[in-house]
């Protein structure tokens, strides 16, 4: 499960630059039964937006896994960020990293990194909803929310304190 906090939006439409704050929650199965678990978080400080801490997520996430030939599912409330993993980079590529409308794909750093960090992995991207009481939805934004407000965050942006349970 993977999520991201950015500095909050003003307006219509509108989009906000800031400290943001990213998590991951990784948990290694066997059929239904969980044998490890691990949270990740982090913060970025005056640079982020949401679109950008939401693919932040991931990636650390697939940084911290040593193995690369084991079934990996990417749960994310980012709609976005599961259609550009699920082909919509695939076109954008073929397009020269442009959007249908002739628009450069935004966060091209972050989407080039997505792709190559999942490239060679069995991977599967799964919309979920955000906010509606799925558990670890709902532990990766607290976390998240933490990193980006500095709580327990040190001096690397990493937050040190998780939630009794999460080990791995």
């Amino acid at each position: 499960m993977t999520d991201g906090s950015g500095p909050e939006a003003t307006g219509l439409g509108g989009s906000a630059v800031g400290t943001g704050g990213h998590a991951a929650i990784l948990q290694l199965k066997q059929g239904d039964v969980v044998l490890r678990q691990k949270p990740f978080a982090g913060q970025v400080i005056a640079t982020a937006t949401n679109s950008q801490m939401e693919m932040m997520a991931p990636l650390a996430a697939f940084d911290a896994m040593q193995e690369l030939d084991i079934p990996v599912l990417i749960e994310s409330d980012s709609q976005f960020l599961v259609d550009g993993m699920n082909g919509g980079h695939v076109r954008w590529q073929a397009n020269g990293w442009k959007k249908s409308d002739g628009k450069p794909v935004k966060n091209l750093i972050l989407w080039l990194s997505l792709v190559a960090a999942d490239e060679g992995r069995q991977s599967v991207w799964v919309k979920v909803k955000g906010h509606s009481g799925h558990e670890l939805n709902e532990l990766a934004d607290k976390l998240a929310s933490s990193a980006k407000a500095g709580k327990h965050v040190d001096e690397n942006g990493r937050v040190t304190w998780f939630p009794k349970g999460l080990s791995f």
